[in-house]
């Protein structure tokens, strides 16, 4: 099974330096596609030095069409949805717009939430490291997982 992964999900574990426990989610098919790479070159720019470890950890692809109109959409999510929805890929991503467009499509989603719980059930990270990665979330992503006190159980 091969997975897209959007912006916003590949800088929030670049942002905590675990961009590796994607790899152990999700195996070697993790894909992002260009407009996803063009956003952290920006990302680059603007003093987010996580560029070289994604590119180690994520290959980047390009999708054949995409005439998804959204217009509350990126690039970089709207390339994510077409390449999912043209080769059978899952989608990552936290983002409440770009996940109920690709489920709109058909196309099958799994969100940060998803990710953690994975993680937790199959015993990949302690619930000591669970605790630490949703704080350096919450502190260096700005980001409040929603649910937490149900995941931490």
């Amino acid at each position: 099974m091969s997975f897209v992964l959007d912006t916003d999900i590949i800088s929030t574990f670049a942002k905590i330096g675990r961009l590796k426990l994607l790899i152990k989610v999700f195996g070697e098919e993790i894909y992002m596609p260009e407009a996803v790479y063009q956003d952290l070159v920006c990302a680059q720019r603007a003093g987010y030095d996580y560029l070289k470890q994604t590119k180690d950890v994520i290959t980047i692809t390009k999708a054949d069409d995409t005439q998804l109109n959204d217009n509350k959409l990126g690039a970089g999510e709207i390339e994510c949805i077409a390449l999912c929805k043209q080769r059978s890929m899952i989608f990552v991503s936290n983002d409440v717009r770009a996940k109920s467009a690709a489920e709109k499509v058909g196309v099958a989603v799994i969100d940060l939430a998803g990710i953690l719980w994975y993680l937790k059930n199959e015993n990949i990270i302690t619930k000591g490291e669970l605790q630490q990665i949703i704080k350096d979330i919450e502190e260096k992503d700005h980001t409040t997982l929603l649910g937490k006190e149900e995941l931490l159980k």
